[in-house]
């Protein structure tokens, strides 16, 4: 393949002669964690990193004003005083004399909230407050007067998935191999319920992969009931056996719901319509933009592919913990004879529907290096071939590089360039 140099091609080789037994004797581990080592773009990362950049917090908001009276609750981003645009990070509605509890996901860099109550009539009272120990409380009162009328324009909170495709091979660390973007919105008549919208962003790869959502925690039996709009096309002909559409979810080696979303992702992009002799026609989609790039004759421009899923939870309260934290997007790509599932933080080392080394979750492939990262929706994924950052003796190059603000930093030391995902360069895609 184009994107992987004659050099990667002699470590893969390496690399699939102890990882090519079925059993763990055959496994360098210290050899392994060398190849990733040297092959991963920034030099020292930090043993404690955790690659989180969402938080989930505990929302606490009373109300006691017109008695009996219905109010919404919308909790924003952005002051809506001074921004026409706002996202709202969490949503539900509170009867006159009680306190509407949910919990609601931000960038964790995030620590100050605008909580505002809205009445019948579209008229909002908004208060500035601060996280406290993950907790976020207001109370509205009698002595709450002044009011405006709610004209902003809103969008939903959302995170982006973006994956390296080798796993457990290195990567070039582009971040874009296949890009996803998940909102969750809880139904404001029924907080049993809530929508997943699955949005399928960009490929970087021309290899096979398919994609699955793992909910940590949710059993069965907690879900009356998940439904698809319209599902993502499936390819007939895959070989994730695992990965079907003929079932709505499935369950994990734990017992958890699994969502399958697609059996091949170029199919799913191209809604069917790219292929040769009836297969899927791999190309790269939405990650090229100069034409003099190597990869442009074999790209393509286009439309996301979405789905939103529907699920009708037991209760409210298992509907709350349908969040950022428990929600674990994956895809799953074929090496050396097995299918291997390439995860985000903290899951990277679940395996939920394929074993490899037939043991529970893994703990051999490598110390901290991440193969998917989670971000917040508005991260600009890099071009084809653009390392997400490079910092390697003491000089930064790539997507995200600005200093004080740059992946690398942040790689190096995670109480450090914390907001790097809002510092790209010019080598993004949009």
């Amino acid at each position: 393949m184009m994107k992987r140099k004659i050099v990667k091609n002699i470590i893969y080789v390496s690399l699939a002669m102890f990882l090519s037994s079925c059993t763990k004797e055959y496994f360098d581990q210290d050899a392994y964690n060398t190849i990733v080592k040297e092959a991963f773009p920034v030099e020292n990362v930090d043993a404690a990193q955790d690659w989180q950049t969402l938080a989930t917090s505990d929302l606490k908001v009373s109300v006691d004003q017109t008695s009996g009276q219905t109010y919404t609750i919308r909790v924003y981003e952005q002051d809506p005083s001074v921004n026409n645009s706002v996202t709202v990070l969490a949503e539900g509605t509170v009867v006159s004399g009680s306190t509407y509890s949910t919990s609601m996901i931000h960038p964790t860099v995030c620590n100050t909230f605008y909580v505002a109550r809205i009445d019948e009539n579209g008229y909002r009272q908004v208060k500035t407050v601060k996280a406290n120990d993950g907790v976020v409380s207001a109370s509205f009162t009698t002595d709450d007067t002044e009011q405006v009328k709610e004209t902003n324009d809103i969008s939903y909170f959302s995170w982006k998935y973006v994956y390296e495709d080798a796993f457990p091979q290195p990567g070039d660390y582009d971040f874009n191999d296949l890009v996803m973007t998940v909102t969750r919105q809880v139904d404001l008549e029924d907080p049993s319920k809530l929508y997943l919208t699955v949005s399928l962003d960009a490929l970087g790869s021309t290899s096979a992969m398919a994609a699955a959502i793992h909910i940590s925690g949710l059993d069965p039996t907690s879900v009356e009931s998940i439904k698809a709009s319209e599902k993502f096309l499936f390819y007939e002909y895959s070989g994730v056996d695992k990965i079907k559409s003929n079932v709505d979810y499935s369950t994990s080696f734990t017992g958890d719901v699994v969502i399958p979303l697609f059996s091949d992702a170029h199919w799913a992009m191209s809604r069917g319509y790219d292929k040769v002799n009836g297969s899927p026609a791999h190309y790269y989609y939405n990650t090229v933009k100069d034409a003099s790039s190597l990869y442009y004759s074999t790209s393509k421009t286009g439309d996301p592919a979405r789905v939103i899923y529907t699920i009708k939870c037991t209760s409210a309260d298992v509907a709350k913990n349908i969040t950022s934290n428990t929600i674990d997007a994956f895809i799953i790509t074929q090496y050396n004879g097995s299918f291997w599932e390439t995860h985000a933080a903290p899951y990277k080392k679940h395996e939920v529907l394929y074993r490899y080394l037939n043991s529970d979750f893994q703990t051999a492939y490598t110390d901290n290096f991440p193969w998917a990262l989670k971000v917040p929706g508005n991260f600009k994924y890099p071009t084809e071939g653009t390392p997400i950052s490079k910092y390697k003796s003491w000089v930064r190059s790539g997507a995200y590089c600005t200093s004080g603000h740059s992946f690398g930093e942040w790689a190096e030391d995670e109480d450090q360039a914390q907001d790097w995902y809002s510092y790209p360069s010019s080598d993004y895609v949009y």
